[in-house]
């Protein structure tokens, strides 16, 4: 609530209005499988294609939600052959979305993307976001400006950063290494 005011809103609106978005996200929590099920590798392998996606659960346009997401470079087919981790989770969210109104569905989404960004913000921003982490987690103090400027990169530049440092201080022999790691697991894959 206090984000939404020092962004602009009216308080009393926005206590309203963020009491639905938190019980919206209350209840999507709630669609998750336990944690003990989230291990069992094989339930959470439900290969199907886009098509047979669309068939089930009918009311997201899956192929345009892909095609939109992915860069303009790389174009999906409804063929393509993808893994559905929580089957039930979509039949839930599915009726669950038809059931909310959609301005507490915009309400959720700002929020989100309002949370996601408070540490690109103002001070007051930060400070509520601090506030609010310390009252979840009795952590009260921020990593200093400089690391979290580089969490931010590494983030965003994983793979970069990853090839930087790998030119730098891998050596050729724990390359070498690591390959025939790799081809063991392979293998010892392949053997189960």
């Amino acid at each position: 609530v206090e984000l939404a005011v020092l962004l602009g809103a009216d308080r009393g609106t926005a206590e309203k209005e963020m009491s639905a978005a938190l019980e919206f996200e209350r209840k999507l929590a709630n669609f998750s499988l336990p944690r003990e099920e989230r291990r069992n590798v094989t339930k959470l392998y439900n290969p199907m294609t886009l098509e047979e996606l669309q068939r089930k659960y009918q009311s997201i346009p899956w192929l345009e939600y892909f095609n939109t997401l992915l860069p303009s470079k790389v174009q999906v087919r409804s063929d393509e052959i993808i893994i559905v981790t929580v089957p039930s989770y979509l039949e839930k969210f599915e009726k669950f979305i038809a059931e909310t109104d959609k301005r507490t569905q915009a309400n959720y989404v700002m929020w989100r993307g309002a949370a996601a960004s408070v540490s690109y913000l103002n001070e007051a921003a930060r400070k509520l976001q601090l506030d609010y982490t310390t009252a979840l987690t009795g952590k009260g103090e921020r990593e200093p400006r400089w690391k979290e400027c580089v969490g931010v990169v590494t983030a965003s530049l994983a793979n970069a950063i990853g090839s930087l440092y790998v030119r730098r201080h891998f050596k050729e022999e724990a390359r070498s290494d690591a390959l025939e790691m790799v081809g063991d697991i392979r293998t010892s894959f392949l053997e189960i």
